[in-house]
């Protein structure tokens, strides 16, 4: 996972693996620590991933939670319309934006 700050409004996430259990746990708390509570837009790039796991989309709904809290929104990039299922499934397109882009 890398965070980037574009401005002091908007962060860009990006994720090009998704996380083994341990790994999970430090990508949430290293988001927290990047917040500033100033952020509104958490743009999430997931594109390179085929696949999405279950962690993955747990780290995901954290970030929403936590952008929420903050008056913020999250919109989400990924590959395929398989992933884009996994969303819809879950009622998560509902929450925030989800789009699916090619690499």
């Amino acid at each position: 996972m890398l965070i980037e700050r574009v401005g002091t409004e908007d962060l860009l996430i990006r994720f090009e693996s998704n996380p083994s259990t341990a790994i999970a746990q430090r990508w949430a708390e290293q988001f927290h620590g990047q917040l500033t509570g100033k952020e509104k837009v958490a743009r999430i790039d997931a594109k390179p991933l085929r696949v999405l796991s279950s962690l993955l989309v747990g780290i995901i709904v954290k970030i929403y939670r936590a952008m929420e809290r903050q008056g913020g929104t999250i919109s989400v990039e990924i590959s395929n319309e398989e992933i884009l299922k996994v969303f819809q499934v879950f009622q998560l397109t509902r929450l925030f934006e989800v789009k699916v882009v090619s690499s």
